[in-house]
């Protein structure tokens, strides 16, 4: 049983590392650990249809955004992270850079922090 973690993996990669193994006879790969959630959904495009087709698991990595979808960070409509918050969204962290600071990820936590409330619930 293989594993491999995509965060420097393309699919074109993935399906080349496929097709090696199936040719030598090696033991192939049968989960993908994919960054994944709602505010980072590429992998839709390529990596999962790879994955589907090959018969493939796939385990989302990092399904609440490091915390951001939690609705914590969430202040007066944007996403707003500070330098004693979690290390994985701090300012100057790659959560940071990969999720605040961008107006549709502040409309995606504002819309779920929206429906859970209405649900009568948290996000978290």
């Amino acid at each position: 049983m293989r594993y491999i973690g995509a965060s420097s993996v393309w699919a074109w990669q993935f399906a080349k590392a496929l097709h090696t193994s199936d040719m030598k006879g090696f033991a192939r790969f049968v989960t993908m650990q994919d960054l994944y959630n709602l505010l980072y959904r590429e992998e839709e495009r390529e990596m999962i249809p790879l994955c589907k087709a090959e018969g493939i698991g796939i385990i989302p990595w990092s399904p609440t955004a490091g915390g951001i979808l939690s609705g914590r960070y969430f202040e007066n409509g944007k996403l707003v992270t500070r330098d004693g918050d979690s290390k994985r969204v701090s300012p100057g962290s790659m959560g940071h850079a990969c999720y605040v600071g961008k107006p549709q990820n502040d409309q995606i936590v504002g819309r779920l922090v929206e429906l859970a409330k209405q649900k009568g619930a948290t996000p978290n």
